[in-house]
């Protein structure tokens, strides 16, 4: 453990080295020792780039304008990318699932009622459209690389609760593999691991990382019976990945897995935590 920061609301920066407190009004952003090292404009549908040097979001002037990307550097300019455009005659509203900056290119997805009914590959140059896809049949999830070369589409479950999800390559859109019993929370940062939650009858039971390619999984902990909640971040250039699991009181673990599987426990105290990623 290198420091203890207040949580409010508070989002890390994919290098762990920038916080954003969307609580505050200023919208400022703050390094790891709590110094104020800049700002960002307000947008409420808004997400760290993968250069952990920018925002992306949508933004919008009034409810009956079109759509816009937006990147926000940390200065609190905002720039306007494009329009971006939503399926007409329905209610979907667009979310940035991924932003790469590395990549040049943003996965936009149309959500309503909890579901994601779209998708858009779009570039960070103009907000054209590399690939796009819709889903007649809404995913309950859908989670995408930093990059945005992979999203993991999570469908409906079937009889049994069991979620089936798809790994989706893009901007080919080939299916490259399909997971079962995974609720995916994320990928690592170089894309050939999913981390998530092992989906129970009465919610998820514990966590596991899965190397997609050959479906085996090389770590899991289980939490029986416990609730848990399971969150995710990727090591920036690299392929470890963090896994938080905790249950309703925020009791829980922080555990740092690699490639190979092995894990590395960090300590978080006896108290309750709630990571900020």
């Amino acid at each position: 453990m290198v420091k203890t920061v207040r949580w409010v609301g508070t989002t890390q920066a994919p290098d762990g080295l920038r916080i954003y407190d969307s609580i505050t009004p200023s919208t400022w952003i703050y390094d790891a020792n709590g110094n104020r090292v800049g700002s960002m404009a307000g947008s409420a549908a808004s997400v760290w780039a993968d250069d952990s040097a920018r925002f992306c979001g949508i933004a919008r002037q009034s409810t009956s304008a079109p759509y816009s990307l937006v990147t926000m550097p940390l200065d609190g300019s905002i720039h306007t990318v494009g329009t971006i455009s939503v399926t007409p005659g329905t209610t979907q509203t667009p979310q940035v699932a991924a932003c790469s900056v590395l990549s040049g290119r943003a996965i936009i997805v149309g959500e309503s009622n909890g579901y994601v009914w779209s998708l858009s590959l779009v570039s960070l140059v103009d907000a054209s459209v590399i690939y796009r896809r819709n889903y007649p049949n809404p995913l309950t999830r859908l989670i995408a690389s930093h990059d945005g070369r992979y999203v993991a589409e999570q469908l409906a479950g079937s009889a049994n609760g069991s979620p089936t999800t798809l790994i989706r390559e893009l901007p080919s859109g080939n299916v490259v593999s399909q997971l079962t019993g995974i609720s995916v929370q994320g990928f690592s940062w170089d894309g050939s691991m999913v981390a998530g939650g092992i989906q129970g009858n009465g919610g998820l039971t514990g966590a596991e990382v899965i190397r997609w390619q050959d479906r085996q999984v090389i770590w899991n902990r289980c939490g029986c019976p416990s609730p848990y909640t399971i969150r995710v971040i990727a090591q920036p250039g690299g392929s470890k990945l963090v896994i938080a699991a905790y249950d309703q009181h925020g009791v829980g673990t922080l555990t740092i897995v690699d490639s190979n599987g092995a894990a590395q426990p960090v300590s978080v105290g006896k108290g309750s935590m709630l990571p900020a990623f």
